[in-house]
């Protein structure tokens, strides 16, 4: 899940609102499709089935947005960010609104199914607060399920201030930056390829590390690490070969548009695996893996690179009412499931059932509530006193002379 949002105008990538409103509503229209078994549904089952994309397009928007400081720092051999302010930062975008939620479901949701024997007990509380609830046996909760992929985020926001560390502790600044950054980075694909590799091959019987934890997914973020170091060099006036490629892709942004959603269509083919929650093959397991991937690069390439102005793809994803639900995404990807939850209570429906027809606009149409009410309440006030309080923490930037590097 993606929690960051830009900073100043001329750098805020004003198309990412829109990737990040499209990524909440497939992971909410994904979770209802399940819920209502409309999963096990011909094709319209496989295409929702599917849309779990939408974590892969949040881990590759984190880490491009927030890799993006590390990598200027490095390239032009300025002071790194300032651990605490991001630490602040970070800690007041994902966890008042998460608390509510977390306590919502724990108190609320078992009163009202007569479950109180299955939910609210200690090890709920004390994993889904720690956000630890991935690496210990059966700690999820249904309301909360799908904070999995916030527990990983948060483990990247630690290891992020080191990764970065590790880049700028040398100072090379210009193309021989670049080139380093690089280098370490595809090296993080490497380990993501590996975890990848052994999730595969252990297969069920893995523990819980090999499917959760932050290797499984590095490379997905290390992509997003990686589109951040070539946009920052070509800004600093550093010409890449990457840098160029993906400008030229980026020019018509339906063309990359439409090889993710090709990639995409391949993904919801038996080749990535069942549509329920079964055991996979190996070789499915890692093809949706890298399906995915590869359909999120190409997804998110538009809105990184080009001429952000130019392009209906581009100008839909500035529209208002996209940029609205971009802004209001983390309260609809934090509230949907309890959401669902209730509306499967309010209509009587049993597990597993109720018609799709009804179930997901309504789901949507709360969710989209929730989230505004979440954003209205909680995050806003909370961002804008994380900033008070952090605003004299941006380091001073020092100019770097242009230069190439041939990658």
């Amino acid at each position: 899940m993606s929690l960051v949002h830009g900073g100043s105008k001329s750098q805020r990538f004003p198309c990412l609102d829109g990737y990040r409103a499209i990524a909440a509503l497939m992971v909410v229209c994904t979770h209802t499709a399940f819920h209502t078994a409309f999963v096990t549904h011909g094709a319209g089952g496989a295409f929702f089935s599917r849309l779990d994309f939408g974590v892969t397009l949040f881990f590759v928007i984190s880490g491009f947005l927030l890799f993006r400081p590390w990598s200027t720092a490095a390239i032009r051999d300025s002071a790194k960010p300032r651990t605490k302010a991001y630490a602040i930062r970070r800690a007041a975008r994902i966890l008042p609104a998460y608390v509510l939620v977390v306590a919502v479901v724990l108190i609320i949701l078992p009163t009202i199914r007569g479950a109180e024997s299955n939910f609210g007990v200690w090890k709920y509380w004390v994993t889904h607060l720690s956000f630890t609830q991935i690496y210990v046996p059966n700690a999820q909760v249904r309301g909360l399920t799908q904070m999995w992929s916030l527990a990983v985020e948060v483990v990247f926001y630690v290891f992020l201030p080191l990764a970065g560390w590790w880049l700028v502790r040398r100072r090379r600044p210009g193309a021989e930056g670049v080139s380093r950054q690089l280098r370490f980075l595809f090296g993080l694909v490497v380990v993501g390829i590996v975890a990848t590799v052994v999730r595969a091959l252990w297969g069920p019987g893995a523990p819980l590390f090999v499917g959760f934890w932050l290797p499984a997914y590095l490379d997905w973020f290390a992509v997003g690490m990686i589109f951040a170091v070539i946009h920052e060099a070509k800004r600093h006036g550093i010409e890449t070969r990457f840098g160029r490629a993906l400008d030229r892709l980026a020019a018509d942004p339906l063309v990359p548009v439409g090889i993710g959603v090709l990639i995409l269509v391949i993904a919801m083919t038996p080749l990535a695996g069942p549509y329920i929650l079964v055991p996979s093959t190996p070789f499915a397991t890692m093809s949706r893996h890298y399906l995915y991937l590869m359909a999120a690069a190409m997804f998110i390439i538009p809105g990184l690179f080009g001429n952000q102005g130019q392009g209906l793809w581009r100008t839909f994803l500035q529209s208002p009412i996209m940029q609205f639900l971009g802004q209001i995404s983390y309260g609809i990807f934090l509230w949907h499931l309890i959401v669902i939850e209730l509306v499967w209570i309010t209509f009587g429906w049993g597990e597993f059932s109720g018609p799709m027809i009804i179930a997901l606009p309504v789901v949507v149409i709360v969710s989209i509530f929730a989230g505004w009410l979440s954003w209205i309440v909680v995050e806003r006030p909370a961002l804008a006193w994380s900033h008070r309080v952090t605003s004299n923490s941006t380091p001073p930037q020092h100019s770097t002379p242009r230069s190439s590097v041939q990658l």
